[in-house]
């Protein structure tokens, strides 16, 4: 073969995408684009030119809580929540009502506008009437099909992020587009009105039923309590208490002021009782009489006119001893009174203990009158809660009342809505816009006369080109080459030394195998040789076996794998030798049963650098050798090694039947080409219908370098 030690390419080609093909494709078939690309802009403008134009206007409502100013409802205005999300959702669907469209329709006379009344519709829509794609509007009712026209055109939707309401309409008369768009707004805040005028008129009937109802409790509540309190005895007195409360106070404060008067009185009368002793005129602060005021006086006189006659007159004289025997008359005149109003003193406190006795007994009797009445008060208070709480309701119904009542005769209810935008008159038509259209529809014919030019280069293929494969292994010359292309590169050293070899050993072999019963050509001296067969042959999997001494073999898969390695070669050893089940845990037995991927079952030789696949956790039997299943393992390895080595073990001759058929590119047998052994497995072999049998015999000292 020609092919040299250094490359291989590849059988097969692979193709790449026509760019340049493309472009010229396209230029070649300009004149055929711009011709599609302009009758798609002619049919545009013409379907813009048949199409009647449409005007759109719109108006803008605020949706927000409003409602009379009434001072009792400003409070509860002010902590009125704002209107959520679900509140304006229902407020669009109501814009959206059929009763509002009716209400809109025979406003704005939609009826007698043959745009809504379907009597003259335009070229397209007969066409698309004609052909069965739309509805003929003349089979429904007359209002049946103008609120079909006008919920097709009318478009409302919330502004996100806000409480505003839009309210579109298209229409082809652009002065009705604005003016159904305002009475749409309109007539939206006078239904609302209504609504709440009717709900006020609601309201206000059933206040004025409950107000009559709850009077009727009160009434009931209010004589309830007059009459409990008749048959208990439970009188209100001052201050609105009860009359046994009253008289246990009034008691209460009597007894007190009994108290008080008996002491006043015996502490005046012991004083009394005591400066009585000491003298009258001692006690004259202390008694509070005219009679004795009066008799201190005439003393008082009698002494001073004693005192002047003194003067004059000797102590024996008749008249100062006539004014010393009236002095001794008041003295003793005096302390009578004084003895007197000591008497009366006692008088008063023994009057006033007597008081306390007589108050103090009444009081206990009043006490356990009250105590009867505080158990009647119990069942009194509750009765008063319930005419109270009666009474509270018919107050809060009576103003919700005159609220209803002032709502229901206001002449304007004001909606929870305002009108923030108006809709004006457009100026365009928002549709069909003849430039826009005309372009747009250019441009699809462009698109689509492009996409038809590059369909039909790929589909004849032109699209693609062929390309040259790219190296992928090293290569050697054929075993049986004797001559080197004079233009072929200068072998490496590895490849250098493999040919040497090789040509030695093939000047070498008739004389020396002349005699053996091996045919000298398929007898390769050593690794590296028949590593240079297999490369000059392009063989990729190789099986490998022995009949005389099993101890050579692994030696030689080791040689022959490092010598691959070293020379930049893929290589993977798949173990099949049944002495080794279980010896490197998951393997080829492993992966035929499913039982373990090839993650898990391929290591690396440390020593060769190859990668291994041992045997597995069970033997391999004679159907497993023989599947699918195995060969489609080995070309799956195949695919991502360059050589695929599967070492069979030591075998006889009859066993070679069931082993043969691994559709290996070349079997090996390792051992000497004159052992008798040796050539009846190869000639087994030739019989199975192998063609490449190689035998290698074993080197010398190769297993202890092996090792």
């Amino acid at each position: 073969m020609d092919s040299t030690f250094d490359q291989r390419t590849r059988s097969d080609d692979d193709v790449v995408l026509d760019l340049k093909g493309l472009v010229r494709a396209l230029v070649r078939r300009s004149p055929v684009i711009l011709v599609v690309t302009a009758l798609f802009a002619g049919a545009g403008l013409g379907a813009s030119m048949l199409i009647p134009p449409t005007f759109r206007a719109d108006t803008s409502i605020l949706i927000e809580n409003r409602d009379l100013q009434l001072p009792s409802r400003l409070q509860q205005q002010a902590d009125r929540a704002v209107v959520d999300q679900e509140t304006v959702a229902s407020q669009v669907q109501l814009l959206t009502s059929r009763d509002l469209a009716r209400r809109v329709a025979e406003r704005n006379g939609l009826a007698d506008h043959p745009e809504f009344a379907g009597e003259a519709g335009g070229l397209l829509d007969s066409v698309l009437v004609a052909v069965g794609l739309n509805r003929d509007p003349l089979r429904v009712s007359p209002e049946e099909r103008v609120i079909g026209a006008f919920m097709e055109r009318l478009k409302v939707y919330r502004v996100d992020g806000s409480r505003v309401v839009v309210v579109e309409f298209t229409s082809r008369d652009r002065v009705l587009s604005a003016a159904v768009a305002n009475s749409v707004a309109e007539e939206y805040i006078a239904l609302q009105g209504e609504a709440k005028r009717s709900s006020s008129a609601d309201e206000t009937r059933w206040l004025g039923e409950e107000i009559e109802r709850l009077r009727g409790k009160v009434r009931e509540a209010e004589e309830a309590v007059e009459a409990y309190r008749a048959g208990t005895d439970l009188h209100l007195g001052a201050n609105n208490t009860t009359v046994a409360r009253q008289q246990i106070t009034d008691l209460t404060n009597a007894i007190a002021a009994a108290r008080s008067d008996r002491a006043t009185a015996e502490s005046r009368a012991t004083e009394l009782e005591a400066l009585i002793g000491r003298g009258v005129a001692a006690a004259a602060d202390v008694i509070d009489s005219e009679a004795f005021r009066a008799l201190r006086s005439r003393e008082v006189a009698l002494r001073g006119r004693m005192s002047e006659l003194a003067v004059t007159l000797l102590p024996g004289h008749p008249q100062m001893q006539t004014i010393r025997s009236q002095i001794d008359d008041l003295e003793r005149e005096q302390v009578a009174e004084a003895r007197r109003v000591l008497e009366t003193l006692r008088n008063e406190a023994r009057v006033a203990e007597a008081r306390i006795r007589s108050l103090s007994e009444t009081l206990e009797e009043v006490k356990a009158t009250s105590a009867v009445n505080n158990e009647n008060e119990v069942e009194l208070r509750a009765l008063e809660r319930e005419g109270a709480a009666q009474r509270d309701l018919l107050e809060g119904l009576l103003v919700r009342y005159r609220e209803a009542v002032a709502r229901q005769n206001a002449e304007v209810m004001p909606a929870d809505a305002r009108v923030i935008s108006r809709a004006a008159v457009p100026s365009e038509p928002t549709f069909p816009q003849p430039g826009r259209l005309t372009l747009l529809a250019a441009l699809a014919g462009f698109l689509i006369s492009v996409a038809w030019v590059l369909s039909v280069e790929f589909v004849t293929g032109r699209a693609l080109i062929r390309v040259a494969g790219t190296p992928q292994k090293p290569t050697a010359l054929h075993p049986m080459a004797t001559e080197v292309p004079a233009d072929a590169p200068a072998p490496e050293p590895r490849v250098a030394q493999i040919r040497f070899a090789l040509d030695a050993t093939l000047s070498a072999r008739p004389a020396a195998r002349a005699g053996s019963g091996v045919d000298p050509a398929a007898v390769v001296d050593g690794p590296a040789v028949l590593y240079a067969a297999l490369i000059a042959d392009g063989q990729s999997r190789l099986a490998v076996m022995t009949v005389d001494d099993p101890s050579t073999l692994r030696p030689m898969i080791d040689a022959l794998a490092r010598t691959a390695v070293d020379d930049g070669t893929r290589v993977v050893v798949v173990d099949a030798v049944e002495r080794n089940v279980g010896r490197h845990g998951p393997g080829l037995s492993d992966l035929i049963s499913g039982e373990a991927g090839f993650g898990d079952v391929i290591r690396r030789n440390r020593r060769t650098r190859a990668h291994e696949i041992g045997v597995g956790t069970r033997p391999l039997v004679d159907g497993e050798l023989a599947g699918d299943t195995l060969e489609t393992i080995l070309s799956a390895l195949e695919s991502a090694y360059d050589l695929v080595v599967v070492s069979l073990g030591d075998l006889q001759a009859d066993d070679f039947a069931g082993r043969a058929p691994l559709a290996a590119d070349r079997i090996v047998l390792v051992g000497r080409p004159e052992d008798p052994a040796v050539v009846r497995a190869w000639k087994a072999l030739l019989d199975c219908g192998m063609v490449d049998v190689t035998v290698v015999p074993p080197t010398p000292g190769l297993g202890a370098a092996a090792a």
